[in-house]
C-alpha cells in the first residue's frame, strides 16, 4: 500500500509515493531522491544489512547513513518529524516499515485501501492529525500478473531490469556523419523551473545510473529543456536542430501505411507490442557519442544510446527492426 508525503523543508509541493510495508524494519529514503532534493545526510555509529525480500542485498547491501530529522507531511495534513535510512531503491522512493506503524498504529481499511484515521497517541503529538479517509494506491510497478505457463519462457521480453539496460553495440549502431567543414553548434543553457529542476535532476541521475549517458568534454552542445505530456508530466528533450543541420542524412525506407494495412487482410488476430524507450535500444556508434552532447545546468553530457530528436534516428531505428 502507499500514501503520498512530501517534505516541506525541501520543495514542499513535490509528493513522493511512499510504501508502507509491515514487513520492513526500519524507515527508508531512496539515497537518489535524498540527494536530489538536497537532504543533509549522517552516518550512522552501527552499519546495518538490508535485503529485498528474495533475501538478494539492496545496493551495496549495508546501510551506512541515515537523514538528519526532517519534517514530514502525510496527504490529509498528518505531519511529523522522521529520521529515514539511505538505500539505493528508486522504485520504492520512501518506505514506511514497522518503526513507523508502531508509532502512529494508523487505522487502515485494507479493503477499501483507505486510511481512515490515526491512534489516540497521535493526536496530542502530530500536527494536523484530524483527517478525513486518506486513500492509498499501488502503482504499477508492483502490480503482478499471472502469466499462462505456455508463455512462460517469454517473461524475460518484459523484464523491465533488462530494458533499462546499457544495451550492446551492434552493426546498425545510429552513426552520425557531419558534413565536410561544418561549424560545430554551440548552444546555451535554458532556464528552467524549479519543478523542472528537480525532474531533470530525476532524470540524469536515472541515466547515469542506466548508463545511457555520461560526462562530456565535447565541444559540441545542445539545449536542454522540457515538453508537458498531454497526460501530465514532463519529457526531457534536447534541441538538437543545430546538429541535425550539419549531419549527413540516411535515406533507409520507412513502411508503407497502405501496405501494411493490406497485409491485415482476412486477419481476426492481433498483437501490438509497445518497445520500452524504443530509440534507447540502438547505441550510438562507437566513436560518435561526443556529437550528442548536451548541457545542463548541472553539468555537460553525451549519450551512448541514441536519443530522441536526431536527424536519423527514425531511419535507423527502422532499419534495426528490420
Amino acid at each position: 500500500m502507499f500514501v503520498l508525503i512530501s517534505f516541506p523543508e525541501f520543495f514542499p509541493s513535490l509528493q513522493q509515493k511512499a510504501l508502507v510495508d509491515s514487513g520492513a524494519a526500519g524507515n527508508f529514503i531512496d539515497l537518489g531522491l535524498a540527494l536530489r532534493l538536497g537532504i543533509p545526510l549522517v552516518s550512522i555509529e552501527q552499519p546495518f544489512p538490508v535485503h529485498s525480500l528474495e533475501s538478494r542485498p539492496l545496493g551495496s547491501g549495508l546501510v551506512r547513513e541515515a537523514t538528519v530529522p526532517l519534517d514530514m507531511v502525510t496527504q490529509g495534513g498528518h505531519g511529523e518529524c522522521i529520521s529515514l535510512y539511505l538505500i539505493d531503491a528508486p522504485a520504492f522512493p520512501v518506505v514506511l516499515g514497522i518503526p513507523w506503524l508502531a508509532k502512529h498504529n494508523p487505522m487502515i481499511s485494507w479493503k477499501q485501501g483507505a486510511l481512515q484515521g490515526w491512534s489516540e497517541e497521535c493526536s496530542g503529538r502530530c500536527e494536523g492529525v484530524s483527517i478525513g479517509a486518506t486513500t492509498v494506491e499501488s502503482p504499477d510497478q508492483v502490480s503482478t500478473v499471472r502469466i499462462p505457463s505456455e508463455y512462460a519462457d517469454l517473461a524475460i521480453a518484459f523484464c523491465k531490469k533488462r530494458a533499462t539496460k546499457l544495451p550492446p553495440h551492434r552493426r546498425g549502431d545510429c552513426a552520425i556523419n557531419l558534413q565536410v567543414n561544418a561549424t560545430l553548434p554551440r548552444s546555451h543553457v535554458y532556464p528552467l523551473s524549479q519543478e523542472e529542476r528537480v525532474a531533470m535532476e530525476t532524470y540524469i541521475t536515472e541515466s547515469l545510473r542506466q548508463g545511457y549517458i555520461r560526462p562530456s568534454i565535447s565541444p559540441v552542445s545542445s539545449s536542454f529543456f522540457f515538453v508537458k505530456k498531454k497526460e501530465g508530466g514532463l519529457r526531457p528533450c534536447i534541441d538538437y536542430r543545430g546538429l541535425n543541420a550539419i549531419t549527413v542524412g540516411f535515406s533507409y525506407p520507412l513502411p508503407l501505411i497502405a501496405t501494411a494495412v493490406e497485409s491485415f487482410h482476412g486477419a481476426r488476430f492481433f498483437t501490438k507490442l509497445d518497445l520500452r524507450s524504443a530509440y534507447n535500444l540502438v547505441r550510438i556508434r562507437e566513436g560518435d557519442e561526443w556529437m550528442t552532447a548536451f548541457s545542463t545546468t548541472s553539468g555537460h553530457y553525451e549519450y551512448l544510446v541514441m536519443p530522441y530528436g536526431l536527424k536519423n534516428a527514425p531511419a535507423v531505428f527502422q532499419s534495426f527492426v528490420d
